[in-house]
């Protein structure tokens, strides 16, 4: 255990656990702005970096499915209906307080 200075007390393994990986985040950060290639076998096999297989599948499309098909369609005839519902009733409504649209 190791007692820091404010008090607080640690596990050791795990502050050098930090420091390891913060190395190693560095290092893969490096790689990366090289845009360098795979690593060698060995050097990947000692520092335990994965091997790509291959290159991977590529993603398919989604599948447009008829159920959602079916309620994209029933949502926009409901839409479309509640537009009508509500201009129908609003101009019954205006129609009854200013004349508008009244048969006279």
């Amino acid at each position: 255990m190791l007692t820091c200075t404010c008090g607080y007390r640690g596990y050791v393994g795990y502050l050098q656990e930090f420091a390891y990986l913060s190395q190693r985040r560095q290092w893969l950060w490096d790689r990366i702005t090289e845009q360098s290639g795979p690593p060698a076998p060995g050097i990947a096999q000692q520092y335990g970096i994965w091997q790509v297989r291959g290159a991977p599948a590529p993603a398919q499309p989604p599948r447009g499915g008829s159920t959602q098909l079916l309620l994209i369609g029933l949502g926009a005839t409901l839409l479309i209906l509640a537009g009508m519902v509500f201009v129908a009733v609003a101009w019954e409504l205006a129609s009854l307080f200013h004349g508008v649209g009244a048969d006279t």
